[in-house]
Parts: C-alpha cells; structure tokens; sequence
C-alpha cells in the first residue's frame, strides 16, 4: 500500500480512544499528504448484520457482551471511565469505529492512498470455524470479492487488484491459512489462501513469517481513556509505581505433566523463596497470576494490579506465539520477556522499538 504504515497503526495503538478536536487553523490538505483513506461502503451484511449472530455458536463464547460501546465492552466497574471488559476478537468493530473519526479520510477512492474495508473478517468466519459452515470454509470471502469485482464500482478493486485495499482481521492469520485442497477440513479458513485476495493486505492478530501481505497489529487492551487527561494520569500512575517483585507471570496453562515452556515457568516460580534479592529491593522473585480457563480475559483488574508491582512480565507462547498480555503488561510498565522471536520481534515492526 502506498502510506506509511506508522500513521494508521500510531492513531489505533495509542490514541484509539482518545478523541482531540481538530485545529481549525491547520491546513488539513497538507496534514494529510500520503495519510488519505477511503472507506469502503459494503452492504450490511458484511459488517453490522454480523453481529446479530452473537449468541449462536455453541462452541464459540458468547460475544454479546462485549458489542456495547463501539466494541470496548462494559464498563468494569459503573465509575470506572477508562476501563472496559474489552474482547480481543471485538477489534474490528473497534477499529472500523475509529476508522469513522479518522482525520483524513476521503470520499473519492482515486484520491485515496489506502482503502479500508471495513469487513469483519474474523466475525464472519465463526460460522466456518464453530458453525455448519464448516464444510465451506474454502469459500470464505468469495461473496465479498464477488461484490467488489463485480457489483461495485468494480474500477475501485481493479485499478490496482487489490494493493491499495487493507483489512483488519482479529483473529491470527493462521485461523485464515487452511489450504482450499483440504477435504475434509482441518482448522480455519481458507481467506488468505484465495488467489482473489493475495495483494489484500490484512491487519492480524498475529501474522504468519512468510506473506508479504500480512502485519501484525497490537491486541486490543482493556485501557481507553476518552481524553489526554486520564492518559496522562495512568502513565503518571505507572511511574510512581512500586515495583516490589522481578518477574511475573500471568496465564493458563502449564498445569500439566508434560514438560513446556509454561510449566516450566510455573514450577520456577512456585519454588522460589529469595527475598530482597541483590541490591534491587525485591521482596519476591517471581509471581503468578493463574488465568486458567479465561478468567482473567475480561476482568483488568486481576492482572494490571501484579503488573503494576512487577518490573518484568513473562511472555511464553500460548497456542499460538503472540499474546495480548504483551501490551497488558506494557500498559502497568512491565518490560516483557519473550521466548521466541514469533512472539514481537518478528510481528510488531511498526510498533515496537529494535
């Protein structure tokens, strides 16, 4: 795509919920030089309908609660103002909001260096993975390319295939990985397999090391203050923070007698007794949040409070390498401590520092 990737992905990861009013007196053309986008209009039932469904897959959570407010979620709490029950696979309702607000957004697909479409990928594909779909799964997206290489101004898609488009996708790319060839099928779909869709470039959870086309984005935390105030007051908060322990570990697994990388940790952790250890002044060397069975995956406050005592949160790879306690931990000023280079280094280039 022809713009600077940091530009989208700055507005999303730090300012998402953070809205300023505009500066009347700057000159929004020169502002936006590079930075333009046009949003696709795509019939409802490629974004809005899709959430109607929110309660019926048995084997999927319901979602339901988690569609108020534009996608963060309930309140934790009802004073709280900047913490949200937030759900991680919620992040292409949150984004195609923020989208809207976007400051350089443009009506005329020709004048745009990016289009949007705002497609809730990962949403639409829980009939394919969860739901009686699941025979089709090689199917997944063929309405879609039908109705914008055929029944939309199909010039929009053609005049570059499909460079200039971008999706956001809140699932890993591996969920839309599986071969179409598979029969019967294994796991996922097959969306990013789809010659239709190979210069599409997708906004993932997570991205696979080989396609060109795929950039990881941050996971959607529980964190969104509604102005630069309450920012500014967290990152105070964070500052001043005692950090009493070296290292933390918030997470499931690791329970079972298989050795791993998880249970390992664990174990480490369980048997450590040192107290003030060397010259940092840690009363604890290492602690653990027990996660199992999603507990702590809407509810902030069990983690960010350990986070907040700890000076580095252990990062181990769950099922897949990334994991949205990444930027848990970064938000309470934990320093993360990878284990592979799948985890962040090789995922977050436009995020995370060398």
């Amino acid at each position: 795509m022809d713009i600077k990737p940091t530009i989208i992905l700055f507005f999303f990861f730090v300012n998402s919920a953070i809205s300023q009013p505009p500066d009347l007196e700057s000159d929004p053309t020169a502002e936006c030089t590079d930075r333009w986008i046009h949003i696709r209009h795509l019939p409802s039932q490629f974004n809005i309908d899709l959430l109607t469904n929110c309660s019926e897959y048995p084997l999927f959570d319901d979602f339901c609660p988690y569609l108020p407010n534009h996608g963060l979620g309930q309140k934790t709490h009802n004073r709280s103002r900047s913490w949200y029950r937030t759900d991680r696979y919620m992040l292409e309702l949150i984004f195609h909001r923020r989208m809207l607000e976007y400051p350089c957004l443009t009506s005329d697909p020709d004048a745009a260096n990016a289009i949007y479409l705002p497609y809730y990928a990962g949403i639409d594909s829980l009939r394919y993975l969860y739901g009686t779909d699941v025979n089709s799964s090689s199917e997944h997206g063929l309405n879609l390319f039908q109705f914008l290489r055929h029944f939309d101004s199909p010039h929009v898609w053609g005049k570059h295939n499909g460079h200039d488009h971008f999706v956001v996708m809140a699932r890993p790319a591996w969920d839309f990985g599986q071969p179409p060839a598979n029969d019967p099928p294994i796991w996922g779909t097959s969306f990013l397999e789809l010659p239709e869709f190979y210069n599409l470039t997708a906004l993932t959870l997570e991205s696979r090391a080989w396609p060109w086309q795929e950039q990881a984005i941050p996971y959607p935390t529980s964190f969104h203050p509604p102005n630069m105030a309450l920012f500014e007051s967290w990152v105070s908060r964070v500052r001043r923070s005692r950090r009493s322990t070296l290292m933390l570990f918030a997470g499931g697994g690791g329970v079972s007698a298989s050795l791993n990388i998880r249970r390992s940790i664990r174990l480490e952790c369980e048997n450590s007794t040192s107290t003030s250890i060397g010259n940092g002044g840690y009363s604890k060397l290492c602690d653990l949040v027990d996660c199992s069975n999603g507990i702590c995956e809407h509810d902030p406050i069990r983690f960010m409070r350990p986070m907040l005592q700890s000076s580095f949160c252990l990062q181990p790879p769950g099922d897949t390498p990334t994991r949205r306690s990444t930027f848990d931990g970064i938000l309470a000023g934990c320093i993360p401590v990878f284990f592979e280079e799948q985890a962040a280094r090789s995922q977050y280039g436009w995020h995370l520092p060398e």
